[in-house]
């Protein structure tokens, strides 16, 4: 990645960059192994496809999605106003806001508010659900970076992986609004590590590539703003999450606009490393801090150096999974202690695991590869 990676003072790479339900409207389920650039044979054996030869480091997996201009008006059509609004969620109520770091409305403008958006999705069950996704500055200037598990999705075993359906990015969704357009996504960059087990938390990460807005417009300058990536960062810095949730366990904040899905909600705090379940079959690196967060709030990034007037920072990490965490450190079961705190958590960005997605996806579509800046 030459000309992309530069050192950070905290000892950290940065890279500069800028997030499950069949389709009734005639978007067919999608087999897995249709377009497989590079997997091993183990995601091959997984996926019921021929071994293809793959150097032991290029894990990468991409698929086409909607890469027709008839495919993306057909998943524009499908995300109507009436369907957005239910996809599944707490019921809404007139709670005042009760913001603290471990959840609240994220208020302030800048680049996060345009950056961020709702990213709409059929899972594998058929169900309209949505996850959070961001925009990153890249060769195409149309990629965002979000969770694996929205892009490919599992059986309740982790097993049985298949694309997601009609996924379209909405950059600073608000009370319905979709100030900069709708982005159907064209094609879809996993690791063939999380399409073999939705069990390997480390590699639930994914890069969409996005087509254009009904106004011929890619998302990077439509929404004028963008986004860097940060390599393997370190634990214990400051850093704040974003993401739009469905839902939240805090009975002081279900229902409020920023928990149904309707407003960007963030927290805040110190990273942490958090320990795995006892019975978790891998071990994993998840890092996270205290949130609320529910449902929905996937995919959304992890900023470091946040700059809260300017809405900026450098995104280290994705929100992919609840866990809970004691006072000593050790994994907890909710309602187990008083300090048995809950952790929106996820993996860090590394450079061995995120870099080949990234290089894969934010070049895809540009001619002739180059330094983009």
């Amino acid at each position: 990645m030459t000309g992309f990676l530069n050192p950070r003072s905290r000892a950290a790479t940065t890279v500069a960059a800028v997030a499950t339900l069949a389709l009734t409207a005639g978007l067919s389920a999608q087999a897995l192994a249709l377009d497989t650039d590079a997997r091993s044979d183990t995601a091959a054996r997984e996926t019921g496809a021929a071994a293809q030869p793959a150097d032991a480091a290029d894990n990468v997996v991409s698929q086409p999605l909607a890469d027709t201009a008839a495919k993306q008006q057909q998943v524009r059509d499908y995300w109507t106003a009436e369907r957005i609004a239910e996809v599944p969620h707490q019921e809404p109520s007139d709670l005042p806001p009760s913001p603290g770091p471990a959840g609240a409305a994220y208020s302030g403008d800048g680049a996060v508010s345009t950056t961020v958006g709702r990213l709409f999705y059929v899972d594998h069950g058929g169900e309209d659900s949505s996850c959070t996704a961001t925009v990153v500055e890249s060769a195409n200037r149309s990629t965002v970076v979000t969770a694996g598990h929205c892009v490919v999705t599992h059986d309740l075993l982790g097993e049985n992986a298949r694309w997601a359906e009609g996924l379209l990015f909405v950059p600073g969704f608000h009370d319905g609004e979709m100030p900069f357009g709708a982005f159907p996504a064209v094609s879809g960059v996993v690791d063939a590590r999380w399409v073999a087990s939705g069990e390997a938390i480390d590699y639930d990460q994914s890069f969409l590539v996005l087509g254009e807005n009904e106004e011929g417009e890619r998302v990077a300058d439509a929404v004028g703003a963008v986004h860097e990536l940060a390599f393997d960062p370190e634990v214990g810095e400051p850093v704040q999450e974003f993401g739009y949730p469905r839902a939240t366990g805090d009975p002081a904040q279900q229902g409020r606009p920023e928990f149904v899905g309707l407003r960007l909600a963030h927290c805040w705090g110190t990273s942490q490393a958090l320990p795995d379940h006892p019975e978790a079959p891998n071990p994993s690196d998840t890092r996270g801090i205290p949130c609320d967060m529910g449902g929905g709030a996937s995919g959304g990034p992890r900023f470091a150096d946040f700059d809260p007037e300017a809405g900026t920072g450098v995104v280290v990490g994705l929100n992919t999974r609840g866990r809970h965490m004691n006072a000593a450190g050790d994994w907890c079961q909710e309602g187990d202690s008083a300090d048995c705190v809950r952790y929106l958590a996820g993996p860090p960005l590394t450079s061995a695991i995120t870099g080949p997605l990234y290089e894969r996806a934010h070049r895809s579509g540009v001619p002739e590869a180059g330094n983009h800046r």
